[in-house]
């Protein structure tokens, strides 16, 4: 659930990582509990986490994703070194970044293994 005001920015160009298969309704996702519900009952491919939303930390919504196993990547103003330790190592973008760097993230995420 990141940002929607940032979502909206970058939108446009994330319609063309991996094959259409990001959902505009999820990327929109901006309230912790709707990422709940989101993040255990969703039909989609990846997620993108903003660490703070209005002041509540996504972790919870991160627990239900990895419990799925869906992937997803942390976007925090603090970097890797920023999360909680279960979570450093995973995939992170600090703020601000550009949209190349969220494609590539997105691009390595979404990679089928060989």
């Amino acid at each position: 659930a990141a940002s929607p005001c940032q979502m909206k920015l970058t939108w446009p160009r994330l319609t063309s990582i991996g094959g259409g298969r990001i959902s505009r309704s999820t990327a929109e996702v901006g309230a912790l509990a709707e990422a709940r519900e989101q993040a255990a009952t969703g039909h989609f491919t990846a997620a993108i986490l903003d660490v703070n939303v209005d002041g509540q930390e996504i972790f919870p919504v991160a627990e239900i994703l990895a419990r799925r196993g869906l992937p997803f990547i942390f976007v925090t103003g603090y970097g890797e070194h920023g999360l909680p330790e279960p979570y450093r190592g995973h995939p992170a973008l600090q703020k601000p970044f550009e949209a190349q760097q969220l494609k590539i993230a997105l691009a390595s995420l979404l990679a089928v293994p060989s």
